[in-house]
């Protein structure tokens, strides 16, 4: 666990923060009664507080209590002495003391010996083929080991020191106002300062150089990775689900909680912002008719039924560019808080696989964990769809010139009554889904 964050939680469970708790949590189980379980938060602010949870969903006391189906692998039974622990989503605190929550669900409810639970880790999901079969890793950011370089010379040594703890390692920068990563893997018998040569070896030079300069500014961060495999039948099942559009009933690792939102979605939440953050008059109306001249008539009509979020991330992309805006960058995935149980089978040669059993999300997924290379990046992620909305009306403006006070006023109530009005306000959904990342981007003590 990271320093900063273990003093916060040690704060506040010092003070008595109950209120502090709320969201996703684990909870380790005391005692079941017949309408609420007490137990021990091991996530979050309010980690090591006892809270008593009302039940939450379609399990009962009777479910997390019978013993006549423990060992089995669809039971609920959880051992209160052997650790057992819940999932418990959207709690809230409720009247009397007693905590409420939308859904409770046994999380590692009969721990093996061998079993390891890694709560609110900072990692990120990647799907991969090995050999033309698919596999996945969940990438967990070693966040109290990190090292800061201020030249390439000092960055490559840095990432070499990192290779040595787990294999893998990872440098975030800001390289020309863009938060960046990278992530390099030890190569065989390869020596690591070999490995990271090769790395930017094969980089265009003026790349070298621009990161050079940047983290002569602002000192890169570089931490190792602890790469945890998800394998067996876990696997499978998880890819059946995908394959089948079925997500939603993958009960051990879900990749989509790892997923950002889109550029569609974002642009969405930029347009139905309200208040000092709104977009100027006018905005939101005029960007919808340049779509609509530009889109082809499938994408006219995905738009004119759902708005921004059905538009994909190439046909915005292609759209701002064609107005000469370069949107950033970013991956699919980004970086999740979850928690996650790491198993072990000991083989019959003597070794041991370790694999990934079950994770749950306790935070929201973020396009940067909370490094101090990266402080101020979330800032420029969230005005990036306001801004660029406002640069391609502009440019608009002077394209059109100059027009009649009368005439654009009446373009203007046109356009409202045409365009805005038909589309759905999807703003409070897109919230939802962004989730509040500025709370979970704190630098502090980084």
């Amino acid at each position: 666990m990271n320093l900063n964050s273990a003093f916060k939680k040690a704060t506040a469970a010092s003070a008595g923060k109950s209120s502090s708790i709320s969201g996703n949590i684990l909870l380790q189980p005391t005692e079941f009664k017949e309408k609420t379980v007490v137990g021990k938060v091991l996530t979050g602010a309010g980690a090591g507080t006892e809270i008593e949870v009302a039940y939450g969903g379609r399990l009962t006391q009777k479910d997390y209590t019978d013993t006549r189906k423990r060992k089995l692998s669809t039971s609920s039974f959880v051992d209160i002495d052997a650790g057992g622990t819940l999932r418990v989503e959207r709690v809230k605190a409720g009247e009397d003391g007693i905590y409420t929550s939308r859904w409770m669900r046994t999380m590692n409810g009969q721990p093996d010996e061998n079993d390891k639970l890694f709560t609110d880790s900072v990692s990120k999901f990647v799907r991969y083929t090995r050999n033309g079969k698919p596999g996945m890793v969940i990438n967990r950011l070693i966040q109290d080991d990190e090292a800061t370089a201020s030249t390439i010379d000092e960055l490559k040594a840095a990432m070499a020191e990192k290779l040595d703890a787990t294999g893998s390692a990872v440098f975030f920068a800001m390289v020309n106002g863009q938060a960046s990563e990278a992530l390099m893997r030890k190569s065989g018998e390869t020596p690591n300062a070999e490995t990271v040569d090769t790395f930017f070896n094969s980089l265009p030079e003026e790349i070298v150089a621009s990161i050079g300069e940047a983290i002569a500014e602002k000192p890169a961060s570089v931490f190792p990775i602890a790469s945890h495999y998800i394998t067996g039948t876990t696997l499978e099942a998880i890819e059946t689900h995908l394959k089948e559009g079925n997500p939603d009933a993958i009960t051990t690792v879900n990749p989509n909680n790892w997923k950002l939102p889109t550029i569609g979605m974002r642009l969405s939440r930029a347009v139905n912002l309200k208040g000092d953050d709104a977009l100027p008059e006018g905005v939101a109306d005029k960007l919808a008719d340049a779509f609509k001249a530009y889109a082809d008539k499938d994408e006219a009509a995905k738009f004119a039924k759902s708005g921004w979020k059905a538009v994909s991330n190439d046909t915005l992309t292609a759209f701002f560019a064609s107005k000469g805006i370069e949107l950033a960058e970013y991956d699919d995935t980004g970086w999740g808080t979850q928690s996650f149980v790491q198993g072990s089978i000991e083989l019959d040669n003597g070794g041991t696989i370790d694999f990934v059993k079950k994770a749950f999300q306790t935070r929201p997924t973020s396009p940067f964990p909370a490094v101090s290379a990266l402080e101020g990046a979330l800032d420029g992620y969230y005005k990036e769809m306001s801004e660029a909305a406002k640069q391609l009306v502009d440019g608009l403006r002077v394209e059109a010139g100059a027009e009649a006070p009368k005439s654009a006023a009446k373009k203007e109530e046109t356009a409202k009554t045409t365009t805005a009005d038909a589309l759905p306000d999807d703003g409070d959904g897109i919230d939802d889904l962004l989730g509040d990342l500025d709370g979970e981007m704190d630098f502090e003590g980084s």
